[in-house]
């Protein structure tokens, strides 16, 4: 997979965030991205962003999980 091949991602962070939200945040961090939504409940969003994102998103140290979004049918 190249570094700029796009993937649907969901990310979660451990605890609760900050007055920042865990996206902008993570943009911050990592440049942007197009965000699909933010969840409050679980502390983390679902985005779309490039595969080289997603392994700097790794190493955000508040990061719990950065998992692969699939496309689910029935």
């Amino acid at each position: 997979m190249a570094k700029d091949d796009l993937i649907n991602v969901i990310a979660t962070f451990v605890g609760p965030g900050n007055n920042q939200s865990n996206a902008a945040a993570a943009q911050q961090a990592i440049g942007p991205f197009t965000l699909q939504r933010e969840f409050t409940l679980i502390h983390g969003f679902q985005a779309t962003m490039t595969a080289g994102q997603v392994e700097m998103l790794s190493y955000i140290p508040n990061i719990f999980r950065v998992e692969e979004d699939p496309i689910v049918t029935t």
